[in-house]
């Protein structure tokens, strides 16, 4: 096995115990929609949540639930072929859950999202998850990369942190945060 193999072998596995090796590809599968379906579509929904090779998808209204399901093998085949593999399994619809907002509600607003990214750089993590972090991705030799990817890691984990704070909760089944009393997420209880 060369350098190259061991580092990719060393990265994939500090990922997977870092419980962030599939947070970012699937926040890039969530990223793809417009792309995927198109901006008409994406004002009418947008993605929520991939569980499971299922990814679930947030529509404004009933009949674009119905539109939208017309499109769901073409919008399975687009994101496989834009992935290359076989990730996306199905898709699930499910209605906004006050149809009475605005869709616009179905965006952040920059000013939130730039407001709460500056909160969490202003974060600290406790020492000992940081040297936990610190000695995971040590036997990376290629110092940009180890350093690129602690820097992943931190902020990974002050996000989950600053999550937990505001009252979010570990799904049980699969690790993901998310609100409510259940010890299971929406989609985990629902399954």
């Amino acid at each position: 096995m060369n350098d190259f193999s061991n580092m990719k072998a060393n990265l994939y596995q500090v990922l997977k115990e870092s419980g962030v090796n599939n947070f970012q590809f699937h926040q890039q599968i969530l990223d793809l929609w417009e792309n995927v379906v198109g901006e008409m579509v994406s004002k009418h929904s947008r993605p929520d949540r991939i569980v499971g090779g299922i990814l679930y998808i947030e529509v404004k209204n009933s009949s674009w639930i119905n539109e939208i399901s017309f499109l769901r093998t073409d919008i399975i085949d687009k994101y496989n072929q834009t992935l290359k593999q076989k990730y996306i399994k199905d898709i699930k619809f499910f209605l906004k859950k006050n149809d009475s907002q605005n869709i616009k509600s179905f965006s952040t607003p920059k000013k939130n999202i730039k407001e709460s990214e500056r909160l969490i750089t202003l974060k600290k993590l406790p020492s000992g998850e940081k040297q936990d972090i610190e000695s995971s991705i040590s036997e990376i030799d290629d110092e940009k990369l180890r350093k690129s990817l602690q820097k992943f890691l931190e902020t990974s984990r002050k996000k989950q942190l600053a999550l937990i704070e505001k009252g979010w909760k570990k799904c049980i089944k699969c690790n993901s945060l998310h609100q409510g009393k259940n010890s299971f997420c929406k989609f985990c209880k629902d399954e």
